[in-house]
Protein backbone atom coordinates (compact mmCIF):
# COMPACT_ATOMS: atom_id res chain seq x y z
CA UNK A 1 0.00 0.00 0.00
CA UNK A 2 2.89 2.37 0.78
CA UNK A 3 4.33 1.89 -2.69
CA UNK A 4 0.97 2.63 -4.27
CA UNK A 5 0.53 5.88 -2.34
CA UNK A 6 4.09 6.94 -3.14
CA UNK A 7 3.31 6.96 -6.85
CA UNK A 8 1.23 10.12 -6.50
CA UNK A 9 4.41 12.06 -5.72
CA UNK A 10 6.21 10.45 -8.67
CA UNK A 11 3.66 11.51 -11.32
CA UNK A 12 3.15 15.30 -11.03
CA UNK A 13 2.51 15.60 -14.76
CA UNK A 14 -0.27 13.02 -14.54
CA UNK A 15 -2.17 15.29 -12.14
CA UNK A 16 -1.75 18.47 -14.18
CA UNK A 17 -5.18 18.23 -15.81
CA UNK A 18 -6.86 17.84 -12.42
CA UNK A 19 -4.98 20.72 -10.83
CA UNK A 20 -5.72 23.07 -13.74
CA UNK A 21 -9.41 22.70 -12.98
CA UNK A 22 -8.84 24.74 -9.83
CA UNK A 23 -8.93 27.94 -11.88
CA UNK A 24 -12.72 27.77 -12.23
CA UNK A 25 -14.57 30.88 -11.01
CA UNK A 26 -14.68 30.92 -7.22
CA UNK A 27 -18.08 30.59 -5.54
CA UNK A 28 -19.27 28.32 -2.76
CA UNK A 29 -21.74 25.59 -3.66
CA UNK A 30 -24.51 25.07 -1.13
CA UNK A 31 -26.30 21.95 -2.38
CA UNK A 32 -25.15 18.38 -1.90
CA UNK A 33 -23.78 16.25 -4.72
CA UNK A 34 -26.11 14.43 -7.08
CA UNK A 35 -25.13 10.82 -7.83
CA UNK A 36 -27.26 10.57 -10.98
CA UNK A 37 -25.04 10.77 -14.04
CA UNK A 38 -23.39 8.96 -16.97
CA UNK A 39 -19.69 9.41 -17.68
CA UNK A 40 -17.30 8.23 -20.42
CA UNK A 41 -13.54 8.43 -19.90
CA UNK A 42 -10.52 7.69 -22.09
CA UNK A 43 -7.09 6.72 -20.78
CA UNK A 44 -4.64 9.26 -22.25
CA UNK A 45 -1.85 7.58 -20.28
CA UNK A 46 -2.24 3.94 -19.21
CA UNK A 47 0.83 1.99 -18.08
CA UNK A 48 1.22 -1.48 -16.63
CA UNK A 49 4.43 -2.80 -15.07
CA UNK A 50 5.11 -6.54 -15.27
CA UNK A 51 8.26 -8.63 -15.13
CA UNK A 52 10.24 -5.51 -14.25
CA UNK A 53 9.25 -3.62 -17.42
CA UNK A 54 6.58 -1.05 -18.26
CA UNK A 55 4.08 -1.32 -21.12
CA UNK A 56 1.64 1.27 -22.48
CA UNK A 57 -1.94 0.90 -23.65
CA UNK A 58 -3.53 2.90 -26.46
CA UNK A 59 -7.10 1.62 -25.96
CA UNK A 60 -7.90 2.12 -22.28
CA UNK A 61 -11.37 3.46 -21.50
CA UNK A 62 -14.23 3.20 -19.02
CA UNK A 63 -17.94 4.04 -18.79
CA UNK A 64 -19.50 4.93 -15.44
CA UNK A 65 -23.10 5.38 -14.40
CA UNK A 66 -24.85 6.21 -11.14
CA UNK A 67 -28.46 6.71 -10.04
CA UNK A 68 -29.50 8.28 -6.74
CA UNK A 69 -32.65 6.90 -5.13
CA UNK A 70 -32.95 9.25 -2.18
CA UNK A 71 -30.83 11.49 0.04
CA UNK A 72 -28.40 8.70 0.94
CA UNK A 73 -28.82 5.63 -1.30
CA UNK A 74 -27.60 5.26 -4.89
CA UNK A 75 -26.67 2.54 -7.40
CA UNK A 76 -23.54 2.38 -9.57
CA UNK A 77 -22.35 0.61 -12.72
CA UNK A 78 -19.01 0.63 -14.53
CA UNK A 79 -17.40 -1.01 -17.55
CA UNK A 80 -13.62 -0.91 -18.06
CA UNK A 81 -11.27 -2.19 -20.77
CA UNK A 82 -7.54 -1.93 -21.57
CA UNK A 83 -5.04 -3.85 -23.69
CA UNK A 84 -1.24 -3.95 -23.44
CA UNK A 85 1.34 -5.19 -25.95
CA UNK A 86 4.30 -6.99 -24.41
CA UNK A 87 7.53 -7.78 -26.22
CA UNK A 88 7.40 -10.20 -29.13
CA UNK A 89 4.01 -11.81 -29.70
CA UNK A 90 2.90 -11.46 -26.09
CA UNK A 91 0.03 -9.24 -24.96
CA UNK A 92 -2.29 -8.80 -22.01
CA UNK A 93 -5.88 -7.55 -21.88
CA UNK A 94 -8.08 -6.65 -18.94
CA UNK A 95 -11.78 -5.80 -18.99
CA UNK A 96 -14.69 -6.08 -16.61
CA UNK A 97 -17.75 -4.54 -15.08
CA UNK A 98 -19.17 -3.83 -11.64
CA UNK A 99 -22.67 -3.29 -10.23
CA UNK A 100 -22.95 -1.71 -6.83
CA UNK A 101 -25.10 -0.13 -4.15
CA UNK A 102 -23.79 2.93 -2.32
CA UNK A 103 -24.49 5.13 0.67
CA UNK A 104 -23.42 8.74 1.12
CA UNK A 105 -23.43 11.25 3.94
CA UNK A 106 -22.53 14.89 4.47
CA UNK A 107 -19.41 15.95 6.32
CA UNK A 108 -19.64 19.74 6.06
CA UNK A 109 -22.32 21.89 7.61
CA UNK A 110 -25.53 22.86 5.81
CA UNK A 111 -24.31 26.41 5.14
CA UNK A 112 -20.81 25.42 3.99
CA UNK A 113 -19.69 24.15 0.61
CA UNK A 114 -20.59 20.44 0.39
CA UNK A 115 -18.08 17.82 1.48
CA UNK A 116 -19.47 14.27 1.46
CA UNK A 117 -18.22 10.77 2.11
CA UNK A 118 -19.46 7.73 0.21
CA UNK A 119 -19.07 3.96 0.25
CA UNK A 120 -20.03 1.39 -2.41
CA UNK A 121 -20.38 -2.39 -2.08
CA UNK A 122 -20.29 -4.03 -5.51
CA UNK A 123 -20.45 -7.24 -7.51
CA UNK A 124 -17.37 -7.48 -9.75
CA UNK A 125 -16.67 -9.42 -12.94
CA UNK A 126 -13.26 -9.49 -14.60
CA UNK A 127 -12.09 -10.93 -17.93
CA UNK A 128 -8.38 -11.30 -18.57
CA UNK A 129 -6.71 -12.27 -21.84
CA UNK A 130 -3.10 -13.46 -21.98
CA UNK A 131 -1.08 -14.39 -25.04
CA UNK A 132 2.43 -15.75 -24.62
CA UNK A 133 4.33 -17.46 -27.43
CA UNK A 134 1.17 -17.90 -29.54
CA UNK A 135 -0.70 -19.55 -26.65
CA UNK A 136 -3.96 -17.76 -25.78
CA UNK A 137 -5.68 -18.00 -22.43
CA UNK A 138 -8.91 -16.28 -21.42
CA UNK A 139 -10.22 -16.30 -17.88
CA UNK A 140 -13.42 -14.86 -16.39
CA UNK A 141 -13.72 -14.27 -12.66
CA UNK A 142 -16.51 -13.13 -10.35
CA UNK A 143 -15.96 -11.37 -7.06
CA UNK A 144 -16.76 -8.39 -4.89
CA UNK A 145 -15.56 -4.86 -4.37
CA UNK A 146 -15.55 -2.12 -1.76
CA UNK A 147 -14.97 1.54 -2.60
CA UNK A 148 -14.82 4.43 -0.13
CA UNK A 149 -14.08 8.06 -0.81
CA UNK A 150 -14.77 11.79 -0.39
CA UNK A 151 -16.25 14.39 -2.77
CA UNK A 152 -15.57 18.03 -1.97
CA UNK A 153 -16.74 21.23 -3.68
CA UNK A 154 -14.01 23.79 -4.29
CA UNK A 155 -16.27 26.29 -6.08
CA UNK A 156 -19.80 26.17 -7.46
CA UNK A 157 -18.37 24.61 -10.65
CA UNK A 158 -15.47 22.49 -9.43
CA UNK A 159 -15.34 19.41 -7.24
CA UNK A 160 -12.45 17.19 -6.22
CA UNK A 161 -12.73 13.48 -5.38
CA UNK A 162 -10.47 10.86 -3.81
CA UNK A 163 -11.26 7.18 -3.25
CA UNK A 164 -9.77 3.80 -2.41
CA UNK A 165 -11.06 0.74 -4.27
CA UNK A 166 -10.55 -2.88 -3.16
CA UNK A 167 -11.48 -5.71 -5.57
CA UNK A 168 -11.15 -9.48 -5.13
CA UNK A 169 -12.09 -12.29 -7.53
CA UNK A 170 -12.32 -16.07 -7.39
CA UNK A 171 -12.58 -18.39 -4.40
CA UNK A 172 -12.73 -16.84 -0.93
CA UNK A 173 -12.93 -13.33 -2.38
CA UNK A 174 -14.73 -12.09 0.73
CA UNK A 175 -11.56 -12.84 2.70
CA UNK A 176 -9.35 -11.13 0.08
CA UNK A 177 -7.95 -14.54 -0.75
CA UNK A 178 -9.19 -14.86 -4.31
CA UNK A 179 -7.34 -15.82 -7.47
CA UNK A 180 -6.95 -12.13 -8.37
CA UNK A 181 -6.92 -9.16 -5.99
CA UNK A 182 -6.65 -5.46 -6.72
CA UNK A 183 -6.20 -2.31 -4.66
CA UNK A 184 -6.26 1.14 -6.29
CA UNK A 185 -6.39 4.80 -5.29
CA UNK A 186 -7.85 7.57 -7.42
CA UNK A 187 -7.71 11.37 -7.33
CA UNK A 188 -9.97 13.30 -9.70
CA UNK A 189 -11.81 16.49 -10.51
CA UNK A 190 -15.07 17.49 -12.20
CA UNK A 191 -15.54 20.89 -13.85
CA UNK A 192 -19.18 21.74 -14.54
CA UNK A 193 -19.94 23.41 -17.86
CA UNK A 194 -23.19 24.98 -18.95
CA UNK A 195 -26.30 22.88 -18.57
CA UNK A 196 -25.86 19.28 -17.44
CA UNK A 197 -22.40 18.65 -18.96
CA UNK A 198 -19.07 18.46 -17.16
CA UNK A 199 -15.42 17.74 -17.94
CA UNK A 200 -13.64 15.11 -15.82
CA UNK A 201 -10.01 14.20 -15.18
CA UNK A 202 -8.49 11.67 -12.80
CA UNK A 203 -5.33 9.78 -11.93
CA UNK A 204 -5.57 6.17 -10.74
CA UNK A 205 -2.75 4.01 -9.41
CA UNK A 206 -2.90 0.47 -8.04
CA UNK A 207 -1.85 -3.16 -8.08
CA UNK A 208 -3.23 -6.47 -9.35
CA UNK A 209 -2.00 -9.59 -7.57
CA UNK A 210 -2.44 -13.02 -9.14
CA UNK A 211 -2.28 -15.68 -6.44
CA UNK A 212 -2.42 -18.47 -9.03
CA UNK A 213 -1.86 -18.74 -12.76
CA UNK A 214 -3.26 -21.45 -15.06
CA UNK A 215 -1.14 -24.42 -16.16
CA UNK A 216 1.26 -24.10 -13.22
CA UNK A 217 1.54 -27.13 -10.89
CA UNK A 218 1.82 -24.93 -7.78
CA UNK A 219 0.83 -21.46 -6.68
CA UNK A 220 2.58 -18.72 -8.60
CA UNK A 221 2.23 -15.09 -7.62
CA UNK A 222 2.40 -12.31 -10.18
CA UNK A 223 2.07 -8.63 -9.33
CA UNK A 224 1.02 -6.05 -11.92
CA UNK A 225 1.33 -2.31 -11.17
CA UNK A 226 -0.95 0.10 -13.03
CA UNK A 227 -0.95 3.88 -13.49
CA UNK A 228 -3.66 5.58 -15.54
CA UNK A 229 -4.78 9.10 -16.39
CA UNK A 230 -8.37 9.48 -17.59
CA UNK A 231 -10.11 12.45 -19.21
CA UNK A 232 -13.78 12.40 -20.05
CA UNK A 233 -17.20 13.98 -20.13
CA UNK A 234 -20.13 13.58 -17.73
CA UNK A 235 -23.83 14.14 -18.28
CA UNK A 236 -25.83 14.65 -15.11
CA UNK A 237 -29.59 14.35 -14.81
CA UNK A 238 -30.71 17.27 -12.67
Amino acid sequence: MTRVLARYAQHPASLAAVMLLAFAPSAFAKDGFDFTYVEAGYGIDSTIEAFGQSYDSDDSYRIDGSYQFNRHLFATAQYYSAGYDFEGNANYGLSGYSLGVGYKGRISGADAMPVEWFAVLSYEHSDTHSEFHDVNYDEGRDGGGLKAGIRAAVTDRLELMVNAYEQSYGGDFLLRNGDLDGLSFELGGVLQLRGDWSLTASYRTGELDYLTLPNYPSKYKLELDRDEVFVGVRWAYR
